[in-house]
């Protein structure tokens, strides 16, 4: 009988223990949060360390349409949140002309009221000529929701 209480509350615990995860339900409506961004500049063929960071806050407003998760900066245009791809750890390269843009992001769970994302971005030009535009930007955000 002990045995079987004992399963059961160590069976209780290990459930509750399980991974909170931001949710497209989690996001839907008004947040409130506070941008830091960094600059990388490129010098000797490599980035140099972050230099100053800069701040910003802003709202940002999360919304269903035709089963599509938006988010909105409080500009007219609204641009489709892919909250997957924050979860999958790969990086994401799109090669143009004369460069390519690497990033790599991700989203962390820190309440039902609170998340925070880091997204770090390189822009390498593949003409020498142009590797003085080389730059690695990092933003980071935590947002908070806005209550009524």
């Amino acid at each position: 009988m002990k045995k079987l209480i004992l399963m059961s509350l160590v069976s209780i615990a290990l459930f509750g223990c399980e991974e909170k995860k931001v949710t497209e339900e989690m996001l839907i409506g008004d947040w409130e949060c506070d941008f830091a961004q960094q600059v990388a500049k490129w010098k000797d063929g490599a980035f140099q360390e972050y230099g100053e960071i800069e701040r910003d806050k802003g709202p940002i407003k999360y919304f269903m349409k035709d089963n599509v998760l938006y988010f909105n900066f409080g500009l007219p245009t609204s641009y489709p949140f892919k909250l997957n791809s924050y979860y999958d750890q790969s990086e994401i390269i799109n090669q143009l002309d004369n460069h390519k843009i690497k990033s790599k992001k991700s989203i962390t769970y820190i309440s039902p009221d609170k998340y925070k994302v880091i997204d770090v971005m390189e822009d390498i030009y593949t003409n020498d000529s142009d590797s003085s535009e080389n730059n690695k930007t990092k933003t980071e955000y935590v947002c908070e929701r806005v209550k009524l």
